[in-house]
Order: structure tokens, then sequence, then C-alpha cells
């Protein structure tokens, strides 16, 4: 008896280990595509996620005739080439407080002040789009293959809420999201 407690002891704090494991690699999962604030609140009441957020600043950058470079560029090295830039702007988004909302081929958009509102969101997305500059004009320096970035921001009350059946996402709408895309086109 002893034995047989043991094994399926044994087993049992196993399959617990797992368990807790998987959870955490799911939660990993989740929060790499939603906010740990609407993550947290989905968990807790499943169903819409719509929200009006009164003040914040979006940040857009875009590749500049990124086009040419799929023609010029192994894909492996297209592709790796941007992962640079995005992995450094996800970084930089970490550091000053914003929040990726996606990337869109070679555009990354981020906004300050949502999903928690803060007073400081424009000079957040300022000074994170000056470092973005700033790693973007030493990369050129530095390095034979580099890209430009036209760079947009615009501030003011955005929607924001999570859409989507599969590959669910968060996203935001509004005016100002409107216009940081047509001023980093301009």
């Amino acid at each position: 008896i002893a034995t047989v407690s043991s094994v399926v002891f044994l087993l049992l704090a196993t399959f617990v280990h797992q368990l807790d494991r998987e959870r955490a690699r799911s939660e990993g999962l989740l929060l790499n595509v939603l906010p740990k604030s609407i993550a947290d609140r989905l968990k807790r009441r499943p169903g819409i996620i719509a929200d009006a957020y009164d003040e914040a600043t979006i940040l857009f950058a875009d590749v500049v005739n990124s086009t040419p470079l799929t023609r010029e560029l192994s894909p492996r090295d297209m592709v790796s080439l941007l992962d640079e830039y995005v992995g450094y702007f996800d970084q930089l988004a970490l550091q000053h407080g914003l929040e990726k909302i996606r990337t869109i081929g070679d555009n990354w958009m981020g906004v300050a002040g949502v999903p928690l509102g803060r007073d400081d969101h424009a000079r957040r997305a300022a000074r994170m789009a000056l470092d973005m500059l700033d790693h973007i004009r030493e990369r050129q320096r530095a390095d034979a293959r580099s890209l430009e970035f036209r760079i947009g921001l615009n501030s003011g009350p955005v929607v924001g809420g999570v859409i989507g059946r599969s590959k669910f996402v968060f996203d935001i709408w509004g005016d100002p999201v409107n216009l940081a895309s047509r001023m980093e086109s301009a």
C-alpha cells in the first residue's frame, strides 16, 4: 500500500507540476496578444471588452521604401532586418510605458495612455519616438543595411477593445489614430 501510495503521489505531483508549467505558458502567450489588464478582465468575465479613453497618444512608425528591399534581400534577411528594428521598438515601448498595438508588415503602432491612463502619455510617446530615431541613425551610421522610418504622433480620445473570435486582438480606434497614421505618411 505504501509503494502504491508513493507512486500515485509522485504521479499526481508530476501532473500538477506539468499543469502549472502549461498554465504559465498559456498565460505568457495570452500576454503576447493582450495587455495584462485586458487579459485579466477577459479571464474574469469573458465577453465584449470596449472602453473609452479620454486622452492617449498614438505612435506610428513605418519603413520608407521597404518594397524594393523585399526584392533585394532573401526572405530570411528581410525578416531578420525588420525583426531587429521591431524587437528594439518593443523594448522601447516597455521602457517608455507604451502599449504595442500591432505590427502590420513594416509598420509599428503603439499607444501611451491605453489601457492604463496616464497624464504624461504625450511626453512618453514623444520620448520613445526620439529614441527610435536615435536607434535608426545609429544603425545607419554603423551598418550598410539599415532602414529609414517615418514616425507620426497624435493625441486625443480613442476607443479600445478586443475584437475577433479567432486570433483576437486588442485594438484602438478614433480620429487621433487616423491622424497619427496620416502624420506618419506626411
